[in-house]
């Protein structure tokens, strides 16, 4: 009888308890113990490594002791360049259902700064670490003291907009500084360890018992920093395709056109080879006509993260001219949207185009529904592969019309910044019979949106002496093309291309 009291006396009083919680306000907690109240598995992200691979920025978890009770999460960072990676958890069972909720409460001690982002990134369909974020960067020095915090939510933002709760699948931390240096930099990665290591920012906390809750635990957060927006540094959630720990998943590659007689195809084909650092990626091409085939490729899940992305870069050497398409819908035959990737150097050069020029017609690509990568030939000897006549075509003609080319891709990133230098070739036509004018281009590559442009024409007499000049300046067209004429009569004509009338950095060597 007195264990039966017992018992409904215990019961009384958690009920009781019970009643008082939903009188005073909505708690979900997740303490890391209880089967409900855990993170769900981490994925984990590494940071930025450099090209001797002895040296790596990171951020890692660990299971430790928390603030009375068995468990805490420990959250360590080293921190020289832009990304040192990322951690994702699910949230907790208890979380699930948070709303009402308008803080976020919990307990911390150690010293660093953190960027914890509730995202809506769920495992259960495979978007854990493609979510939208919304940030909040705490710096802690508890002195080695527990501290217990409360941020409201609404200072969890992305761009200015808060979150929503009732969206959250995931949880992630990152570091909330660096030592500032580019990860996606050759000059970076050619760090030695001793020289990363003195930029590097290193920090540990620890967290317990983090709650969603309708009530805030204190009314000043001093040791707390709002992101309200986006940070100067890029999203460099992104994985940049080195094709050594990160590699396009290739699927299918399409054969070309090929002649009734059997012994002539045209192709393009890939395959690993000497990158800039470590292993590239060779598309080989010969087209005599208008289809050579195509290289259809997966990108990289984490790609799904660079929505606000300017420019597609990478490192190229070889000579020729590649269509590249982000695809939309699925990878093999999916919607392409198009450029053109022009290739003609024996050295390593980086290249960017802008995410505006992938069009298919007029439309820009839809860069946060991109699954997909393929590679056409960009150039062929014009015959179309659909005419009867052409099918016809021995070996031997096909070959002579053929053209060929060879490329190396590496480092393949969505950048939101430009890195790339402008190029330009200029192209000047015999002088007109009649009107002694000649017709005169600039194809301009490697050119940011709306790269200005100033081309000087000059006239020098057979002592040297310029005796006229005259500028042209314009934005560089989608095809990256500029057009004149001159008349330089009995005249040396000389011709200067410079990035701006005010800059003057020349773009390509002179033409005389």
């Amino acid at each position: 009888m007195k264990k039966l009291i017992a018992v409904l006396t215990a019961f009384i009083i958690l009920s009781v308890s019970v009643l008082m919680t939903g009188a005073t306000g909505i708690s979900y907690m997740a303490d890391f113990e209880t089967p409900d109240a855990k993170f769900g598995s981490s994925t984990v992200y590494n940071g930025t490594a450099n090209t001797d691979n002895d040296y790596r920025d990171f951020i890692m978890p660990q299971w430790v002791e928390g603030n009375n009770s068995d468990t805490g999460l420990k959250v360590s960072y080293q921190a020289a360049t832009w990304y040192s990676g990322e951690i994702f958890f699910p949230i907790p069972a208890a979380w699930q259902d948070g709303n009402g909720a308008e803080y976020l409460n919990f307990d911390y001690k150690g010293k660093g700064s953190i960027k914890l982002s509730l995202s809506t990134g769920k495992k259960a369909d495979g978007t854990l670490t493609s979510g939208t974020r919304y940030t909040y960067k705490l710096t802690a020095d508890s002195k080695d003291e527990w501290t217990r915090i409360s941020i409201p939510l609404t200072s969890f933002v992305n761009g200015g907009s808060p979150v929503k709760i009732s969206d959250i699948g995931c949880m992630t931390f990152q570091a909330g500084e660096n030592g500032n240096l580019n990860n996606n930099s050759a000059d970076t990665k050619a760090m030695t360890a001793d020289e990363l290591l003195a930029k590097a920012k290193t920090g540990e906390v620890v967290f317990d018992n983090m709650e969603l809750s309708s009530e805030s635990i204190n009314s000043a957060v001093p040791t707390a920093e709002p992101t309200s927006a986006p940070t100067e540094e890029p999203d460099n959630t992104t994985r940049i395709i080195d094709f050594d720990d990160y590699s396009l998943s290739q699927k299918q590659t399409w054969s070309g056109f090929k002649n009734d007689s059997g012994d002539y195809s045209d192709f393009i084909k890939s395959e690993s080879a000497d990158g800039k650092s470590g292993k590239g990626f060779k598309l080989t091409y010969k087209a005599a006509t208008w289809y050579a085939g195509e290289v259809f490729c997966a990108v990289p899940k984490e790609w799904a993260v660079a929505k606000q992305s300017q420019y597609l870069e990478f490192d190229a050497k070889g000579h020729g001219k590649i269509k590249i398409a982000l695809e939309t819908g699925e990878v093999i035959n999916g919607t392409r949207y198009e450029a053109v990737a022009a290739v003609d150097s024996d050295e390593w050069v980086k290249i960017s185009i802008p995410v505006a020029k992938f069009v298919k017609r007029t439309e820009v690509v839809p860069l946060s529904d991109v699954i997909g990568i393929s590679f056409k030939a960009a150039e062929g000897g014009n015959l179309n592969n659909n005419a009867d006549e052409t099918k016809k075509m021995t070996a031997t003609e096909l070959e002579a019309k053929a053209v060929t080319g060879e490329v190396i891709l590496d480092n393949i990133t969505l950048s939101e910044s430009y890195t790339a230098k402008p190029k330009a070739v200029i192209t000047v036509g015999e002088p007109n019979e009649e009107t002694g004018k000649c017709s005169c281009k600039v194809s301009v590559s490697n050119a940011p949106v709306n790269q200005s442009v100033t081309v000087v024409i000059a006239l020098y007499d057979a002592s040297g002496v310029m005796v006229s000049a005259r500028t042209k300046t314009e934005t560089v067209d989608s095809a990256g093309e500029i057009y004149f004429d001159t008349t330089p009569g009995e005249k040396e004509l000389r011709i200067f291309v410079f990035d701006s009338f005010s800059g003057l950095t020349p773009l390509c060597n002179m033409y005389k």
